[in-house]
């Protein structure tokens, strides 16, 4: 019975009557808080199996031996796994038999069903939920008998779910390990590793520095099996992790670079606090056309989800969001990586409007939104990364194509700057929305509360700042001739100079303004 990981329950009393045993959470309170299933025989009968629920010294144990069955004591990182999930001595020193393909499709089961992720335990086919309680109402009617409803589930919630009931360190472990047996077992299945590991990454979030609910040895256990897979998938020599790894006959070998496992050993890193070293992998393989690029058999067939390449886009979009969830952490240490990453530079010159949502995605977007902000979210809150943000992309050479070239500039102040013309457009966008000026910042009082002190003088001077470069856009951008117009970006340029003069929130010192002048 899968809803009960390697348990065999015996309903009724004639063999293989009773045919199905659902999971169904919401009835805890029938069998008092025990595990409770639903079984239904050929016959039209059904029951209510009430089991015991599993400890979590019985789990560790077991996961830590049917682990050993898989890969053998010496296959996986067996004494960073027992730190991590407090399992005996006698579970760890458990040696097993020789390890074989149906072991490691046990284990793969096993922690499929841990993690919510097995098909066997979520709807699908007419079979019910066993995560997602709210999609199951059971009713008594008039004659004693129960009446079951189901609704359609939400499948994300469903894996939140079930990784939120783990505890941090045996999430990190069940999906690395299931990482792994996902690589040996034949054929190998990317899909539910990158599945689980992306699952695992958005239950974690962005540790903060000083969050001590995450061992150290189960970190270890994340980066050691992510370092095997990197290794693994492009074809390499097996990895330190195993002294004495199992036989090439037990496992399917990849026939070159698999980006789906190295996206789950990302994913992997990106669970576990390795921000940095997940950031420079997928940097590392995006620019070495080798990795890049889809691998293709020696047959000159695509299969076993091994050649699998990422398209530039893709790969933008993935970096410019898990950037942007570092930089909207607000945790010291990840918003300078964001700032000091190479792939922050690289993404502004190669997709500069993506590249700038990294750092503008949790600016209010509209008047009530900015009602709605808390004093400490305000743009400019921060003593210095907004002026640091400004100076990154003041430096910034964008990439522009033909066509981007050949786009009209909008002759409206509150139209875009054509963010491929420099990084003094990235700047003056970025400015903008901070300031709010383009989204509908309400009008503030000099008796605001907000207006106090240091922060007041922090934001007169991004106000200063943004004027400045208005003034060099207008300035740089003259034509030149008899009499010397602007051009198209240099009149818009003038547009927004004249549309921040004049906008109630100015703070601009007008003193400073004017030494600035030619």
């Amino acid at each position: 019975c899968i809803a009960v990981p390697l348990t065999t329950i015996e309903v009724g009393t004639r063999p293989n009557d009773y045919f199905s045993l659902s999971p169904l959470p919401s009835l805890l309170k029938y069998g008092g808080g025990k595990k409770t299933m639903l079984a239904t025989s050929y016959g039209g009968e059904a029951r209510l199996v009430c089991c015991q629920a599993e400890s979590p010294q019985v789990f560790a144990d077991r996961f830590i031996k049917l682990s050993i069955d898989a890969f053998g004591p010496n296959g996986f990182p067996r004494l960073e796994l027992a730190n991590s999930i407090g399992s005996t001595f006698s579970a760890t020193s458990y040696v097993g038999p020789e390890p074989t393909a149906h072991k490691r499709s046990l284990l793969q089961q096993y922690l499929e069903v841990v993690l919510g992720l097995a098909d066997d335990v979520r709807r699908g086919g007419g079979r019910l939920s066993s995560m997602a309680s709210e999609n199951i109402q059971i009713y008594v009617n008039q004659e004693g008998g129960m009446e079951v409803e189901v609704n359609e589930p939400n499948q994300e919630h469903e894996l939140q779910a079930a990784s939120s009931s783990l505890g941090p360190n045996a999430l990190l472990t069940c999906t690395a390990l299931l990482c792994l047996v996902c690589f040996q077992v034949n054929p190998p299945n990317a899909t539910l590793a990158c599945r689980a590991s992306k699952a695992c990454a958005s239950a974690m979030g962005i540790r903060r520095r000083g969050d001590t609910s995450v061992a150290k040895s189960a970190v270890t256990v994340c980066e050691l099996i992510a370092d095997r897979l990197l290794k693994e998938a492009t074809a390499a020599s097996f990895s330190r992790l195993s002294p004495s790894p199992i036989s090439p006959s037990n496992r399917h070998a990849p026939s070159g670079a698999s980006m789906q496992f190295v996206e789950s050993a990302v994913w992997l890193l990106r669970s576990c606090g390795c921000h940095e070293k997940a950031i420079f992998v997928l940097e590392e393989r995006m620019n070495d056309p080798a990795l890049r690029n889809a691998s293709v058999a020696s047959d000159g067939q695509i299969g076993n989800g091994f050649a699998f390449g990422w398209s530039q886009i893709k790969f933008d979009s993935y970096i410019a969001t898990h950037l942007g969830d570092l930089w909207s952490s607000k945790d010291e240490k990840y918003c300078q990586l964001v700032i000091q990453s190479s792939a922050t530079r690289d993404l502004l010159a190669r997709n500069p409007s993506l590249g700038l949502s990294i750092f503008t995605s949790t600016h209010p977007q509209n008047e009530n939104e900015w009602r709605k902000m808390k004093p400490g979210d305000d743009p400019l809150a921060h003593p210095f990364y907004p002026s640091k943000v400004t100076e990154l992309l003041k430096l910034v050479s964008p990439h522009a194509t033909s066509k981007e070239l050949l786009e009209k500039v909008s002759n409206d102040a509150s139209g875009s700057l054509p963010l491929h013309s420099g990084g003094r457009a990235l700047a003056v966008a970025y400015l903008e929305s901070a300031l709010g000026i383009s989204s509908g910042r309400p009008t503030e009082s000099q008796s605001d509360p907000s207006y106090r002190g240091e922060f007041d003088e922090r934001k007169a001077d991004m106000h200063d700042e943004l004027s400045y470069l208005l003034l060099e856009g207008v300035i740089s951008e003259r034509v030149d001739g008899e009499k010397s117009e602007d051009s198209d970006l240099g009149a818009l340029y003038r547009l927004k100079l004249r549309r921040l003069l004049s906008w109630p929130n100015s703070m601009i010192r007008s003193e400073r303004l004017l030494t600035s002048l030619p």
